[in-house]
């Protein structure tokens, strides 16, 4: 089974201590990508894909086609 839990940053490393004295626990560090983005990177990506769909360059989607994926 894989469980996934949400800690306090200054109590997670206490968490982390105890559940590898835990033969039977395997913990999976989150990877950088699995981080949320930071403010920052969100207001670039968003300033850079506007500059793409101003210049024409952004690959776009009918919304109806985004709809069925949903």
């Amino acid at each position: 089974m894989e469980l996934i839990i949400k800690v306090q940053d200054e109590k997670a490393p206490f968490l982390l201590e105890l559940l590898e004295n835990f033969s039977f626990v395997e913990i999976e560090k989150p990877s950088a990508t699995d981080e949320e983005p930071t403010k920052e990177q969100i207001l670039a990506d968003l300033k850079q894909s506007l500059i793409e769909l101003r210049n024409g360059t952004l690959k776009t989607r009918p919304l109806k086609e985004l709809l069925d994926e949903l």
